[in-house]
């Protein structure tokens, strides 16, 4: 039985889609932070590069690639 009662809910909210939407929170931070003059585009760019390469390594992580729910 799903965890969260239903197993739509229980694909939001995996390991690895919890991170995705701290990772995209993140991404979208840096570029709002640049179109405000806060940091550099140069800085948000090269944040959302490492957001990328943080999202390749983590497929490797075998807690991330669980579908197990919190």
């Amino acid at each position: 039985a799903p965890l969260f009662g239903d197993a739509e809910v229980d694909a939001l909210l995996t390991d690895r889609a919890r991170l995705q939407a701290m990772l995209d929170v993140e991404a979208a931070l840096a570029d709002a932070e640049a179109s405000l003059g806060i940091i550099p585009r140069a800085a948000a760019a090269a944040k959302a590069s490492s957001l990328i390469s943080f999202r390749c390594a983590a497929k490797a992580m075998p807690f991330i690639n669980s579908t197990r729910p919190w």
